[in-house]
Formats: C-alpha cells, structure tokens, sequence
C-alpha cells in the first residue's frame, strides 16, 4: 500500500471531508495500491460501491484525478518552502484523540494537518483546552493567564486558538510557566491570524510548542474556518475549559457542544455575577452551569481537571 500525503490532499480536492477520511480508511484497511491516477479512479468507484452513498458518487475521470494530484503536490512543495510539515492520521506521531471526533455522530477527524513545532509532543502530553471570547473582561483575561500557568505546571499542554482575548491568555500563562502549548488557527500557515499575536506565536515555537492547521499555505481565514478548527481543539483536549463566553455569539459553544458529544468533560469559571453586573460575556458561562453542561471551575475544584487526565 503506497497511499502518499499528495493522495489524501487530492482526495480533500474530490470529496467532501467525511468522505475523503472515509475513502481513505478503506484504502488502508484494504492495502489498496495507487500506481496512477485510473487506479485511484477505479478505486473511487470500488469504495462508491460499497458506501451507503455511493450512487452520489459518479462523476470521477483519470484528467479529474490528475488535476488534483497536481494541486496536491503543489501544496506539498509550498509548504516545505514555508518550513511547514505536514502530517497524516495514518502517520504515527498523529495525536490519537484526533482520530476519533465526531459531530452529529458523524467522523470529523482531520486527515491531513498543517504544523510547525514538535507534534511527538503534542501526541505524547495530555492537554486541557481553555478557550473563550475575544473581549473578556480584565477577570477573564485574569482567569486564562491564571489557569493556563496553573495546568502548564501540572504537566498538561495548554490547548487553544491564537486568538485575541482569553485564548492568548491561556498561551501566555502556558509560556510563563515554561509550558508546553499548542495553537489550533483558521487559515495557513504562511501568516499569523492575528497579526497582533505574531510575537505570541514565535513563543509557542520557541518554547518547543506547535502551531496547527487543516488548511494549506495560502489559504485566508474566514468565518466558517474559525467555526472548524474549534472542534479539533475540544478533540484534542482531554477535558475543556470556558473561561469566558457569550451566550449567543461565542465560538467557544462550538467547542462545548463537541467536548459534549465525544464525553470529554467541560468546565466553565465561576464568577460573582452581581459584581461584574451581569457583563455579556460571563452570560454563556452562568447558561452553561445552570444547563449542568458544565462544572463549575473555582478554587475548590481546578484541580479536579488534573485528576481527570
């Protein structure tokens, strides 16, 4: 079996995400050769036969395939410009709780990550997400820094997105304790997103972390995007922490309801709500507690994350 990283990135160029992972396990599992590109359309049409939805499935052509290999190595080569590496589910230092997400009971494991760092370290270490919104208040701000140096010493890699607000308040506490982190980001790797925390990625790669993407050199972020990489922070971590989040706008829900679904446990800080007159932004955190869809996060209880790893 001679399945190449150029095959899976081809085969994200053909099929939508579940499918492509789909196609790709059964290559594997089937110890299928891809000699040339009327191999891989042969089978496309063998897998089709034997998928629930394989009647979708009815348009591919050798010049298809071959376009797409060629977009496939194209990406290879820019990243390998850009000192970006790229790794597959099928490759050994692939995290192994990011084989295994699911949404909506369906499989929305990556299949091919872009990163730069040490993902042997990111596979090996158990790791807490602590995520939140991009205008915290100064006891959000607070919290991330606090908790992110609090489990950075207790051996856990400090999981997040590179974002403004609490998320870069997580890396942070992460770095000052002289933690492993790791940073999930929406687009490529050929820039930082955003700018404002180009300083703040530098240190994660310094201090022997990895930043981490689904998506090529080149490709932009958008909304969507950010709406994606949340789920491979909730699958990555063994446990999520909200430090603070909108009820109706936070992205963070993104990651809870994925935590929740793949029985990985959730915790949102407390806090006094009069006194911080009831501000917006501690509003999904006081949802998420009274819907017990999470653990209340204080004092007495921040180290029952680390019991849990």
């Amino acid at each position: 079996m001679n399945l190449q990283i150029e095959h899976l990135i081809a085969f994200q160029q053909l099929l939508k995400r579940d499918k492509a992972l789909d196609v790709c396990r059964y290559i594997v599992n089937n110890q299928i050769d891809l000699i040339s590109a009327n191999d891989i359309v042969d089978c496309l049409y063998a897998w089709s036969d034997k998928s629930a939805a394989g009647h979708l499935f009815n348009n591919w052509n050798a010049d298809e395939v071959k376009h797409s290999l060629k977009i496939a190595e194209r990406i290879v080569s820019q990243s390998e410009e850009k000192a970006i590496k790229v790794i597959s589910c099928f490759d050994t230092d692939f995290p192994e709780p990011l084989k295994h997400i699911t949404q909506r009971g369906r499989a929305v494991s990556p299949l091919v990550l872009y990163y730069k760092g040490d993902m042997c370290a990111v596979a090996q270490t158990p790791g807490v997400a602590i995520i939140g919104t991009r205008n915290p208040t100064p006891e959000g701000i607070e919290k991330g820094e606090y908790y992110g140096q609090l489990y950075a010493g207790s051996g856990l890699n400090i999981i997040s997105g590179l974002a403004l607000g609490c998320d870069a308040a997580a890396h942070r506490g992460a770095l000052k304790r002289g933690g492993l982190t790791t940073a999930f980001v929406a687009g490529g790797l050929h820039y930082t997103y955003p700018k404002e925390n180009s300083g703040l990625a530098e240190q994660i790669l310094e201090k022997g972390g990895a930043i981490i993407s689904e998506y090529p050199a080149g490709t932009p972020v958008s909304f969507q995007n950010l709406i994606e990489r949340n789920r491979l922070q909730a699958g990555l971590a063994d446990a999520v922490i909200v430090i603070q989040t909108d009820i109706k706008k936070g992205g963070s829900m993104h990651a809870v309801r994925t935590a929740i679904e793949n029985n990985k446990p959730v915790f949102a800080v407390e806090y006094d709500a009069a006194k911080l007159n009831y501000h917006p932004m501690i509003m999904g955190n006081l949802k998420l507690l009274e819907d017990n869809k999470a653990l209340p996060l204080n004092v007495d209880t921040e180290m029952d994350v680390v019991d849990l790893m």
